[in-house]
């Protein structure tokens, strides 16, 4: 075979037929003709709107007119009534969520919600169980043991009765109807018997008084067993959470990271993983930063927006504010404060705990006023300054503000006049 060189792969390609070298080179002028008319069309097409193509935006400027300002906050609806459902308490002081009712479903009262794991506290009963049968079996022998002992005594008693009388009557003969002798050995086993006697009954009373302890030790013991075996079963039947109140189910949310509970996580006792609120409570909870709750007040009118339906509006008032600022531990570091706003309309079949709502918050409503974009101003941490093309900058007579603009009188500011830039 023919090695393959540079050079005979060179004349393989120049030596096919020249039909097809012919195709391959009207190809390749055709796809270079397509480029250059591609890169030529968007210099020749007119511009849009029919301005120039470098014709800047239009520079803000000073209006005239009426203006309200507007501070948004972050929100969500709140149930201020709900049934919380929370992880049981077991001896291990933390369960796993085996399962969990869909959120958002709709419960009845005696209907289960979340079953947590069962497996170790089932363990646990089976052990328990078992201690108590044995505990019980050991009574029971002690009981039996203690009957036949008590019958062993009272026979033994019952003998040296019989024997103690029967001394008795041989030593009540007179002395000298008999040798001293004779009389001597019925009054010395007379003695003997007396102590059989009394030795007999002692030893009735101490063994049982000895078994009496011990059966009651034994029936303590049983109690407890019992007890603990009640208290498991009833950890079992709280395995089960119940709803009490007819509702809507939703899932318990971490404090820290803000996910919800789900099916597999291992929770600790008194945890909240579900809640059933009270649909006709709802409410929306807002958060207003440090640098806005000088400018919102208790009765303000807001306007609400829920992000899953941002169609629909809805009026509310700021019924409450905070008098502490706390952390919102999922947004960082930064403090805000609570602000419950009052819903003069609510829809339980939109509106689920948990949704999101943008809260717009009005201001007073300035007529005929300088309208000065915050754009165009600075802020020195008291005032706002702005500054004419060509002039000097100069304090503003501000009278309200929002995160777009700067209301300023018209008398109060007579170097600011409309369509200033």
């Amino acid at each position: 075979m023919m090695p393959v060189t540079p050079e005979s792969r060179l004349h393989r390609r120049w030596n096919v037929p020249f039909s097809r070298r012919t195709r391959g080179l009207t190809t390749v002028i055709l796809a270079a003709a397509v480029l250059a008319v591609l890169a030529v069309f968007p210099a020749l097409r007119p511009p849009r709107n029919g301005g120039s193509q470098d014709a800047g935006a239009a520079a803000p400027a000073v209006t005239r007119g009426n203006f309200q300002s507007t501070v948004v906050l972050n929100g969500s609806l709140t149930a201020l009534r709900s049934e919380e459902l929370k992880a049981p308490i077991t001896e291990t002081w933390r369960v796993q969520i085996k399962w969990m009712v869909k959120e958002g479903e709709s419960v009845k009262h005696g209907d289960p919600v979340v079953r947590f794991d069962t497996a170790n506290i089932a363990a646990s009963i089976e052990t328990a169980q078992d201690s108590l049968r044995a505990k019980r079996e050991e009574r029971d022998r002690k009981k039996t043991e203690y009957e036949n002992q008590k019958f062993e005594l009272d026979v033994e008693v019952k003998e040296a009765e019989n024997d103690n009388r029967q001394r008795s009557l041989d030593a009540s003969i007179p002395e000298g109807l008999e040798s001293k002798y004779e009389y001597d050995r019925k009054q010395l086993e007379k003695k003997r018997s007396d102590q059989t006697l009394a030795s007999s009954l002692t030893n009735k009373i101490v063994k049982q008084a000895e078994f009496e302890s011990q059966l009651k030790t034994l029936a303590i013991e049983v109690n407890e067993l019992e007890a603990q075996l009640e208290k498991l079963r009833d950890s079992l039947e709280g395995l089960t959470l119940i709803a009490r109140t007819d509702g809507t189910v939703l899932y318990g949310v971490d404090d820290w990271t803000g996910r919800k509970v789900q099916v597999g996580d291992i929770v600790f006792a008194t945890y909240t993983v579900a809640s059933i609120p009270d649909l006709k409570s709802l409410v929306v909870q807002a958060w207003i930063s440090e640098t806005h709750i000088q400018r919102i007040q208790k009765g303000q009118p807001v306007d609400l927006y829920l992000d899953a339906y941002p169609d629909k509006q809805y009026k509310g008032v700021i019924r409450d504010i905070s008098r502490s600022a706390e952390s919102v531990r999922r947004w960082g570091r930064a403090h805000y404060f609570r602000a419950d706003i009052d819903m003069e309309k609510i829809e339980p079949d939109v509106m689920k705990p948990g949704m999101s709502v943008k809260c717009m918050v009005r201001g007073t409503a300035r007529k005929d006023v300088l309208i000065v974009p915050l754009a165009m101003t600075s802020f020195d941490g008291r005032s706002f300054w702005v500054k004419a093309a060509g002039g000097d900058a100069f304090k503003l007579a501000a009278l309200d503000y929002d995160e777009f603009a700067v209301a300023a009188g018209v008398a109060e500011n007579p170097r600011l006049k409309a369509g200033m830039a």
